[in-house]
């Protein structure tokens, strides 16, 4: 635009120095044909006057001219550059006898002027002489005449523009455009009411003349503009127009709509709606100084004092800001400038001090807050890469951190208020904390140290102390479902050297639960690597212990699949040493545990602990390296063990010290199909004890109890003494067998016990013999009855036999020989003496006693109905290979 106004005023200077020398001459038409002739070899374009030159003569005389027109040039698009209706112009006579003109009014209607440049840039306003003269002689040197304008006047005329290159073509259209002052030497008072491009313009006011804009002196301006709706007062001075040096500029701006802009730029601004603008703008060495400059836009009101540069504004500046808005989403009007959405939050106000310089944005109480949030920040940005370089003491108050998910691009925890303080730095991939804390209303994280990119440096070296009141706190975070424990706490040094990271010096308390030792994690492997060793005055697991494992299921060996690819996500070497270990089945002391577990193989070598005053040894391998199925080889001892020491044997029975030794080999993608080929043995042995007389009471869900009571009814309500018990089973294929295995012995009865208990399908086929001991009172038809148990390891169910019919039947072995495991229960003996030592018979050091009478029952003579009751026995041999294997896969 201010190109295409120099171009116009050139031209309308041009016209007027010749036709100032024309009046100058005072011979007007006559010279018509001469002065065409000139213009042409001066311009090398045609040159027409339609209508005469007439001349009013006076003190001031006025020239009136009609019908003129200038060529374009040959490559032009059209074949006139300029065509006026009407020129006519007044000049002061007095001023032209000293040679000076000066023309009071010149005013141009209806004209058309067209300015162009073609493809290479060249515009058609560069004239070319038609014919080049020869050298004028040597003349005395005469001082060049002084041309003045008072008053230009223009109307209804049009100014159009077409760049060659481009294809783009501008227009002005003049309603009235009038100029008063003196063109050079004085200020100029201008009005102006144009349309371009379509955009209403009008211009009202006064600037500096035209020699001190030429000359880039002091310019004043007082100016009053508007563009369609949009209005902009402008009142100043800029001491060097042409670079806006030494500007003092009063600025008053407002508009609907930023659209009418775009088109007079030729610039696509953002439509961000309404805006109001007003403020000081001065400049110095290259400095723009801003003073109260306050801005109204996007549902918001900046305020701005300080300084830009004006090379670099966006990187050089010293700026007291000042931000109110209503929301967030105001903002979203620039979102294809700054390529982000905002989300509806406010109100939004920020108040600081923020310096541009060295390629860092230097923030001084930058304090911010959105709605009940609050956020001050103290340090300096990278203007690069705001997240590298920076050094920042942050206080942070905000009241849930969820409602930022849309505006961090991420999915944060539900969970606050969060108040976080302290000093972050980052410099060459390191980040130093200082005393950072991060506070929930129930936790609190104090972080001291520094944290290496893993990626390009080591030397991570941080100290940690986190507490809680219940890890059901960190729910937010973990997105879990974390026990409602507490309270916890915890205390490291986590430091890094080429990938590893250790844990020193670590102090973890949780409710009862405590632990300390050192770790490290590799993470530079195919896996992770965990080595740690820690020990422990407690270690309560019953929180983590499923409640579900309480309740009653239709099988004890899980069939689910086993997590094997879990035993290949880390390679880990533990070694635990805990004082005592919780678990909802029994209480462990001085436990002290040895694990390796190396892709997907896992050793236990071992497992030591105290457990009811006794002692329990365990050692395994499971592999499963293949991730199908797993090889597993376990041996489990236990000594001494109380057995009122077990939550489920508490109340039941005191005294009888049991051994427990279980060896065994099997495989399988689950428990079920473990135990279903397990290849081993299963011996208990108890030594004497008490069993309850709670025990001793039919309704109680206890098989050994129940037919303690019924071969013993005179004792209801008195303790049952036990001289010793045994359990012995050898497991081949998933088939566990016993002949006689299973033995009794109280003061006054034996016990003796056969059967099958196949791990496949978990069924049972146990006979329970009662023998009475000579000197008892009990008598042959209190004998008379046969227990005989079978069900499942999860519902075994007792059949009491009251016809007494016994027929001789094979042993166990031969049974089994014949493929009946079915009637295994049915070789049972009954004695009408007990055997002297039944426990030494069952654990094979000593012969049975000789049978006296045997019977066999017939499927006739099964009983009708089925009396379901729980079994000691049962519970004791199934039980514990259940406990065993539930414990070591968690099922």
């Amino acid at each position: 635009m201010n190109k295409i106004l120099k171009i116009f005023a050139g031209i309308i200077v041009l016209l007027i120095i010749g036709l100032g020398i024309f009046i100058a001459t005072f011979d007007v038409n006559q010279y018509k044909g001469e002065i065409i002739k000139v213009v042409e070899e001066q311009t090398g374009r045609d040159f027409d006057v339609a209508g005469d030159l007439s001349l009013g003569v006076s003190l001031i005389p006025t020239i009136k001219v009609d019908g003129v027109k200038l060529g374009n040039a040959a490559w032009g698009s059209a074949p006139e550059m300029i065509a006026v209706k009407s020129f006519e112009m007044q000049v002061g006579l007095v001023p032209l006898l000293s040679g000076d003109i000066r023309i009071s009014r010149l005013t141009l209607d209806s004209a058309e002027i067209l300015l162009e440049t073609n493809k290479d840039g060249i515009g058609n306003w560069e004239f070319k002489p038609a014919t080049e003269k020869a050298a004028p002689e040597k003349t005395e040197k005469k001082e060049a005449a002084k041309i003045d304008i008072n008053e230009i006047n223009i109307k209804n005329s049009s100014l159009t523009y077409k760049d060659g290159k481009t294809g783009e073509i501008q227009s002005v259209k003049i309603e009235n455009f009038i100029v008063e002052g003196s063109a050079f030497s004085q200020s100029l008072k201008i009005v102006l009411a144009a349309v371009y491009n379509g955009i209403p313009v009008s211009i009202d006011g006064s600037i500096g003349s035209l020699a001190s804009l030429t000359d880039n002196e002091k310019f004043p301006i007082d100016v009053t503009t508007k563009v369609d709706d949009a209005i902009a007062k402008i009142k100043g001075v800029v001491d060097k127009p042409k670079t806006f040096e030494g500007a003092d500029i009063q600025i008053d701006f407002k508009a609907n709509s930023l659209k009418p802009f775009s088109i007079l730029s030729g610039k696509e601004l953002p439509d961000i709606g309404a805006i109001a603008l007003t403020g000081r703008v001065t400049e110095s060495k290259g400095i723009y100084s801003l003073e109260s400059v306050n801005v109204q836009a996007l549902d918001a009101q900046i305020a701005v004092d300080g300084k830009v540069s004006a090379t670099k504004p966006q990187e050089e500046f010293d700026l007291n800001l000042k931000v109110d808005a209503k929301s967030l989403a105001g903002f979203n009007k620039l979102k294809d400038i700054i390529n982000m959405e905002f989300p509806d939050m406010g109100p939004l106000a920020l108040t600081g001090h923020v310096v541009g310089k060295d390629n860092l944005y230097h923030l001084d109480a930058v304090n911010a807050s959105l709605a009940q949030d609050r956020v001050l920040l103290n340090g300096k940005l990278s203007t690069q890469t705001p997240l590298q370089g920076f050094d920042l003491e942050i206080k942070l108050n905000a009241e849930n951190l969820a409602k930022y998910n849309a505006l961090t691009r991420q999915t944060l925890p539900d969970t606050g208020p969060l108040h976080v303080a302290g000093h972050v730095s980052e410099k060459d991939g390191v980040y130093l904390f200082k005393n950072v804390t991060a506070e929930l209303p129930k936790s609190k994280l104090i972080v001291d140290g520094k944290l290496t990119d893993v990626k390009k440096t080591d030397g991570s070296n941080l100290n940690i102390s986190f507490q809680s009141t219940s890890l059901a706190d960190l729910n937010g975070f973990t997105g879990g479902n974390l026990p409602a424990l507490g309270p916890v706490s915890l205390i490291a040094n986590i430091s890094d050297q080429k990938g590893v990271y250790h844990l020193k010096d670590m102090k973890f308390t949780m409710d009862k639960t405590d632990l300390s030792g050192n770790m490290a994690i590799n993470i530079k492997g195919d896996r992770p690597a965990v080595n740690a060793t820690l020990t422990s005055n407690m270690l309560d697991l019953t929180p983590f212990q499923s409640e579900k494992e309480k309740v009653k299921k239709s099988k004890v060996f899980s069939p689910d699949p086993l997590p094997l690819e879990g035993l290949k996500a880390a390679d880990v070497k533990l070694d635990l040493k805990a004082k005592k270990v919780n678990t909802i089945d029994m209480v462990m002391d001085n436990v002290n545990l040895v694990m390796n577990l190396n892709n997907g193989k896992l050793a236990i070598t071992p497992l030591n602990a105290g457990i009811g005053s006794g002692t329990l040894a365990l050692q395994m391998n499971l592999d499963g390296s293949s991730g199908k199925s797993a090889i597993v080889d376990t041996s489990i001892n236990i000594k001494n063990l109380e057995p009122s020491s077990l939550e489920a044997l508490k109340d039941e029975i005191s005294g009888a010290k049991t051994d427990v030794t279980i060896n065994g080999k099997g495989s399988g993608a689950s428990v079920a199909a473990i135990m279903a080929g397990w290849n081993g043995n299963l011996l208990i042995k108890s030594g004497k004890g008490t069993i309850k007389s709670k025990a001793g009471k039919i309704a109680d869900a206890d098989i050994l109890a129940s037919t303690f009571s019924l071969f013993n009814p005179g004792a209801k309500g008195s303790d049952t003494q036990l001289e010793c018990g045994v359990i012995k089973f050898d497991i081949k294929d998933g088939i566990a067998t016993t002949d006689k295995g299973i033995a009794f012995v109280t003061s006054n009865m034996n016990i003796v016990g056969s059967g099958v208990v196949n791990l496949k399908t978990e069924q049972l086929d146990i006979g329970i013999d009662p023998q009475a001991r000579s000197g008892t009172s009990i008598s042959a038809g209190q004998l008379a009855e046969l227990v005989r148990v079978g069900g499942t390891l999860a519902e075994p169910k007792a059949v009491p036999d009251t016809k007494a019919a016994f027929k001789t039947a094979a042993s166990v072995g031969a049974a089994v020989a014949t493929g009946g495991l079915s009637i295994l229960a049915q070789g049972l003996l009954d004695r009408k003496s007990a055997d002297a030592d039944p426990c030494a018979a069952a654990l094979g050091l000593k012969p049975a006693a000789t049978e006296t009478t045997t019977t066999t029952k017939t499927e006739e003579e099964k009983p009708a109905s089925v009396t379901e009751q729980a079994t000691d026995t049962i519970k004791d041999a199934g039980g514990a290979i259940k406990d065993t294997f539930k414990g070591l896969f968690g099922k």
